[in-house]
């Protein structure tokens, strides 16, 4: 069974170009120590609708099993994963920009592991926008 999830703009939980760490607690029972993970961000809720942005604890980084027998994980961004200024990181807008192209996106974290794929927990994201302080 998969852990559902909702970010919305209004809620301010999530801004363009800031660093972020989601934190999941993953449902089921058992340790979930060596699970081979990954999350990704689509624009569109389908299996053939490109990666926009990934993440993983096999080869790119990003996602941490900080508490295996609890079943917690944690999915780290860095502001220049949306803040436009890394490759493809432009395709995220915030909800009700004038260049709004996709609201919501789509997130899932995926068990990896041969023969035991499985999506642990999915939902949807939309990015809210602040005045922004740049880094001189």
């Amino acid at each position: 069974m998969a852990e559902p999830f909702a970010i919305t703009a209004a809620s301010g939980a999530f801004f363009l170009g800031e660093d972020k760490i989601l934190r999941f607690t993953l449902i089921g029972s058992g340790s979930i120590a060596g699970y081979k993970l990954a999350f990704v961000f689509k624009d569109k809720d389908k299996v053939s609708a490109p990666e926009l942005l990934r993440k993983d604890n096999v080869a790119i980084g990003g996602v941490v099993i900080t508490d295996a027998a609890a079943r917690k994980v944690e999915v780290t961004f860095r502001d220049v994963d949306t803040d436009g200024s890394g490759s493809g990181t432009d395709r995220f807008v915030p909800k009700g920009s004038t260049d709004e192209k996709v609201v919501p996106y789509f997130g899932s974290l995926k068990r990896l592991d041969d023969d035991l794929e499985t999506v642990l927990a999915w939902g949807t994201v939309e990015f809210a926008v602040a005045s922004q302080v740049q880094e001189p």
